[in-house]
């Protein structure tokens, strides 16, 4: 029974982590169309570290939640 938890948690995981890398794709593309045209100097300093926090947090809660489903 435990299997269809973990099953199920993995699976959301995948799932959100398809969608945000979907938005951050979707994000350097605007922002690289705006560089382009002269409205931006670049992606910016934040950029990467947003983008690794909110992919770190999804994995963390993943975790959180894995283990507490044991």
């Amino acid at each position: 029974e435990n299997y269809r938890a973990q099953y199920t948690l993995a699976r959301l995981l995948l799932s959100f982590l398809k969608t945000e890398i979907i938005w951050v794709f979707a994000c350097i593309n605007y922002l690289t169309v705006l560089t382009g045209l002269g409205f931006r100097p670049g992606l910016g300093t934040f950029f990467l570290p947003i983008t690794m926090l909110i992919i770190f947090v999804t994995v963390a809660i993943y975790f959180f939640q894995a283990f507490q489903n044991r």
